[in-house]
């Protein structure tokens, strides 16, 4: 492995020839993989969450409720009880993209089509199975125009890209109404720059399965987080901390909505 690459496994690869690192675990045939957390649904605060979220969103389609937005931003460790729920994917997009400008030209094709196939390898299936499925969405706060009314608004763009980039990587496999059924089951929770994660944070519960426009992007991400503080310039440093923070972070839950 070339000097300074990423060296955790991602799901599906063989221990020995990778880190398996938490949340992953080697499983009886040695292969890496996200074991299920089967007890997460009788955790005090999901089923807290749970109740929340169907009193704000019922049974809505892309349920964008701006009382579970408000919900989320003053619930201080809600990223944490996200990550209760381990098939948790982190989409990561370029600074300031996608645009909410008319003219955007963003992504090109094969950014799309990379996007796609991570999504597809990765994820349809716990997106399948999940009761319900939330896209968090986060937008990093040293953007040159520091106004929060605009990462506001690329944060809604990213997190309408999201779910046209699930719907892509789902209709090139599963049927309409598949996909139609995994679309049902989605909601918006916008955090924006209020809730900014470190690399820390990040390492420990995501670091081995980023999807972002590209291979190149993904791994340079993987070994700046991987070697914390101490690699890396201060301008790749930068980087890091604002691309951990340019995401949507898609949460599939498996847990029966309360009354449903």
């Amino acid at each position: 492995m070339p000097p300074g690459a990423p060296n955790r496994c991602e799901p599906g690869a063989l221990c020995g020839t990778c880190e398996c690192e938490q949340p992953l675990a080697c499983d009886a045939q040695n292969v890496c993989v996200l074991p299920r957390n089967r007890g997460v649904c009788d955790d005090g605060d999901v089923i807290k969450f749970l109740s929340v979220l169907k009193e704000k969103c019922g049974n809505a389609r892309k349920c964008e409720s701006k009382d579970l937005d408000k919900y989320a931003i003053n619930y201080g460790d809600f990223l944490n009880l996200m990550v209760q729920f381990p098939s948790t994917l982190a989409i990561h997009f370029p600074d300031g993209e996608p645009s909410p400008m008319s003219t955007r030209r963003w992504p090109r094709a094969a950014e799309n089509e990379h996007y796609i196939n991570r999504i597809r390898s990765a994820a349809l299936e716990e997106l399948k199975e999940a009761d319900r499925v939330i896209l968090v969405g986060l937008a990093s706060r040293g953007r040159k125009i520091k106004d929060r009314d605009v990462n506001t608004a690329i944060t809604l763009q990213r997190l309408i890209a999201t779910q046209d980039l699930i719907r892509s990587a789902a209709a090139s496999v599963l049927t309409p109404a598949e996909v139609d059924g995994i679309e049902e089951k989605i909601s918006f929770i916008h955090l924006g720059d209020w809730r900014p994660i470190d690399a820390r944070f990040y390492g420990k519960q995501y670091g081995n399965r980023p999807i972002a426009w590209d291979r190149g992007t993904e791994e340079h991400l993987m070994s700046l987080v991987e070697q914390g503080d101490v690699a890396g310039s201060p301008e790749d440093l930068r980087w890091r901390d604002r691309l951990l923070n340019q995401v949507v972070f898609v949460v599939p839950i498996p847990c029966k909505r309360p009354g449903g």
